[in-house]
């Protein structure tokens, strides 16, 4: 895997993908922040903090970005297939150091919602550092091997095992379905039998000592 980074962006973020991928070039980009490709073919990252997120938002200059981030099928020689809005940091903490908090968190919501549904670009959060490395560390390892790529496996879908019920409901459940007979007769009669068999082979007599059976039945 090889990258490429904003030369704009913190040294460390160089150094995190020296450690990760095979080669890593540094240079001005027209837009983004990361590439991280194989063959020239790859991710687009735009990274921010939750700070930068909050002035881009109140400036207007994420719209700006989110249409070239939308637009863009390549950059620095790179086919884009993927782009991603990394954001780290906590937007209500950061909501909290302003006046108002509850209604920027509601303006951040929108804006969040504006990049996801109308811009298409997946919004991701981390909430430090040491996040956003795990983060890196782990997009870098899953596009080397596609997992990025195609429909979800097979194993990500748990089955769903049915519930066992106890056998006596189901024979309450059985007797039940018998015209005339409910749920509570089923439950007397289970009582006084044990058994879906020994109720069919009792005697009429017999049938007459559980309550709720008269006459008529």
């Amino acid at each position: 895997m090889e990258a490429i980074v904003d030369s704009r962006e913190p040294p460390w973020i160089a150094e995190l993908l020296r450690r990760i991928c095979k080669a890593v070039d540094t240079r001005l980009l027209p837009v983004g922040d990361i590439i991280v490709h194989r063959d020239r073919c790859g991710v687009l990252v735009e990274r921010k903090t939750v700070k930068d997120f909050f002035g881009s938002v109140w400036s207007g200059r994420l719209w700006e970005q989110m249409a070239k981030l939308a637009s863009a099928d390549e950059v620095a020689g790179v086919s884009i297939v993927r782009k991603i809005l990394l954001v780290e940091g906590s937007f209500t903490q950061q909501a909290y150091m302003l006046d108002e908090p509850r209604k920027k968190l509601a303006s951040i919501s929108g804006a969040l919602m504006e990049c996801q549904f109308k811009y298409r670009i997946p919004v991701i959060q981390v909430d430090s550092a040491v996040m956003l490395e795990e983060f890196i560390r782990v997009l870098v390892s899953r596009e080397e091997v596609g997992k990025n790529e195609g429909e979800p496996e097979e194993r990500w879908f748990r089955p769903i095992r049915p519930t066992k019920v106890p056998e006596r409901d189901v024979k309450v459940y059985v007797l039940s379905s018998i015209p005339f007979v409910g749920r509570k007769l089923a439950t007397e009669l289970l009582k006084e039998f044990g058994t879906i068999a020994r109720i069919a082979n009792a005697s009429r007599h017999e049938l007459m000592r559980v309550p709720g059976i008269g006459e008529k039945l």
